[in-house]
């Protein structure tokens, strides 16, 4: 049976009227209906997983990319030390600490903080 016949018999069943049955048909009548019941209520268990699934999903890859932001920030900043460290300049001038600093506080999701470093 497919889906859509499984779905027609059980709308026949609930114009079904349980007390007019016999016993051993209604104690079958009422096993069918509690395992569509329960069915129904699988059906819908599974589409809630699916869907907290996919909002995890959907988080867990905006995370990755703000920690792939950050590492840019880090790989940044280790490429403005390592150049201090090749010229041997030990001394640092307030712009390179106020641009330093402008660029740590920068919103990483801010495109024109990206294109101007």
């Amino acid at each position: 049976m497919n889906e859509e016949e499984i779905q027609d018999i059980l709308e026949e069943l609930h114009l079904v009227r349980p007390e007019i049955l016999q016993p051993k048909a209604k104690k079958l009548f009422e096993a069918i209906m509690s395992i569509a019941d329960e069915r129904d209520e699988l059906q819908q268990e599974n589409k809630q997983l699916k869907e907290d699934y996919n909002k995890v999903v959907h988080e867990a890859t905006a995370f990755e990319s703000k920690v792939y932001e950050l590492e840019e920030r880090i790989n940044k900043i280790l490429d403005f030390i390592n150049a201090w460290k090749k010229e041997e300049m030990f001394e640092v001038s307030m712009i390179d600490l106020m641009q330093i600093e402008e660029w740590l506080k920068g919103d990483p999701n801010d495109k024109t903080n990206k294109e101007n470093n």
